[in-house]
């Protein structure tokens, strides 16, 4: 866990030491805590002709490797260990870069369950968001994709609430 905990703390580091006064990631678009501040009103990304630039979202036949296996359900341990709950949830991403099948990703959920014991609380498709709320990668939210998937996040998280 040592080396995900420093390189968090060197990738808000360099955050904070970035200089560029207009770019979306100098010091000036986050808050003390870390958090975006910045308003992204329109996508940045011009995906449609960069796919080698921005990548494509594969999560190829579902397979979850042995070493990220291992890791995580160590983590899973770790972190039950102290009275807390791991859950997945799928990340924001641009739906043009999608490449994966749904059987691919329902392959991928079902190992995650089955190999890891970690429930998986969101359905990935719901999280495909348009061009127009996708900021600079195929990853990255506009604010609009932010209040969006802050939305999801929260219904997500409440269906775990009201089955307890």
């Amino acid at each position: 866990y040592s080396k995900l905990v420093g390189y968090l703390f060197e990738n808000f580091k360099k955050k904070l030491n970035y200089t560029l006064p207009s770019a979306p990631y100098t010091a000036e678009s986050f808050d003390e805590k870390g958090r975006m501040i910045l308003a992204r009103p329109n996508t940045w990304m011009s995906y449609e002709g960069n796919e080698s630039v921005f990548g494509q979202v594969n999560v190829g036949d579902g397979t979850i490797s042995s070493d990220v296996v291992e890791y995580l359900t160590e983590y899973k341990r770790f972190v039950e260990e102290k009275g807390a709950k791991v859950y997945f949830v799928a990340p924001p991403v641009y739906a043009g870069a999608v490449i994966s099948t749904e059987e691919c990703f329902a392959k991928l959920l079902q190992n995650a369950e089955e190999q890891l014991g970690i429930p998986y609380i969101s359905d990935p498709e719901a999280y495909f968001f348009p061009n127009d709320w996708i900021f600079d990668t195929p990853y990255h939210c506009t604010s609009v994709g932010e209040e969006r998937r802050t939305e999801l996040l929260i219904s997500d998280l409440n269906k775990i609430l009201e089955n307890k």
